[in-house]
């Protein structure tokens, strides 16, 4: 099972759109991070949303995810004096 995707944690969103008249809407959307072995780990769900303001997949996995995970990508790598 080694190098498989299931073997790292993932974030699944899935989004609930109505068809009417040539036009979409966007009812529901909810986002879940998941573990390697599929157990919930954090869920968020998302209503009333137009689809002029659907966040984008950043803030979306910023939902789910740990803020300290989110802190660290931020730090800059580099030695300042």
């Amino acid at each position: 099972m080694v190098g498989r995707r299931q073997d790292k944690r993932s974030v699944e969103c899935s989004m609930w759109v109505n068809y009417l008249n040539g036009k979409f809407s966007l009812n529901r959307m909810e986002v879940a991070r998941k573990d390697q072995f599929g157990q919930l780990l954090k869920k968020s769900e998302l209503t009333n949303l137009s689809l002029i303001v659907v966040p984008n997949a950043v803030e979306v996995i910023a939902l789910v995810n740990d803020e300290q995970k989110q802190n660290v990508g931020k730090i800059s790598k580099r030695f300042k004096l």
